[in-house]
């Protein structure tokens, strides 16, 4: 006996990456919240959100980030932390996300893994950052939440005029990577999982 769901079947564009996905209601949405930090008392509108987004954008293909390269996410939850993730897939990279209390060790476990090019961190975090970055040889730069002494500070792609933003990338949503998220390494170390535009944009849909 089949069993099927009372609802209709979920469309999935094979055509919509990620970030379009998001970002396609910006427009609509404009001055009303798109992100909240209560802790921080700090609200981003989808205006905001779209503007960020095409200057870090713009700030990270200046940087060098081309189509196909990674960059490592390892900050706490912040509102940077989705700003860099939409940038970086819309430049054509793919990210990836390390817990904050990872040791140097485990970072450079999954930079050399992952053959990550960036990190964005905080002050907090940028010595682990920057010995995990020494041994794995893939990291050409090291961005800051803030000010510290040789490394970029994350306000300056806030604060690029958005006029390098790639504008003849080709995507395939059903190929293209857009992250690479890490097990739990419950029986061994942990590993790569690596998911297509299509995938994320099909598990949002559902």
């Amino acid at each position: 006996m089949s069993i099927r769901s009372l609802f209709p079947d979920v469309h999935i564009p094979d055509n919509v990456t990620l970030h379009e996905l998001v970002l396609r209601y910006t427009d609509s949405y404009g001055d009303l919240p798109a992100i909240i930090d209560g802790a921080a008392k700090k609200t981003i509108t989808h205006r905001q959100l779209k503007d960020y987004v095409r200057r870090v954008t713009s700030g990270l293909a200046r940087a060098g980030l081309r189509k196909g390269d990674v960059f490592c996410i390892y900050t706490p939850n912040c509102p940077e932390y989705i700003i860099t993730y939409l940038a970086v897939i819309s430049a054509g990279g793919s990210f990836t996300t390390v817990n904050p209390v990872y040791t140097s060790y485990e970072l450079d476990t999954q930079l050399k893994n992952s053959q990550a090019k960036y990190i964005l961190t905080i002050p907090s975090l940028v010595k682990n950052a920057q010995v995990a970055a020494g041994h794995s040889g893939n990291v050409k730069e090291i961005f800051v939440l803030g000010e510290v002494p040789n490394c970029r500070s994350f306000s300056e792609l806030m604060n690029d005029p958005g006029d390098a933003y790639p504008t003849n990338l080709t995507f395939n949503p059903m190929e293209d990577v857009c992250a690479i998220l890490y097990s739990s390494g419950t029986t061994g170390l942990p590993k790569g999982v690596m998911l297509t535009h299509y995938s994320v944009v099909a598990n949002i849909l559902q």
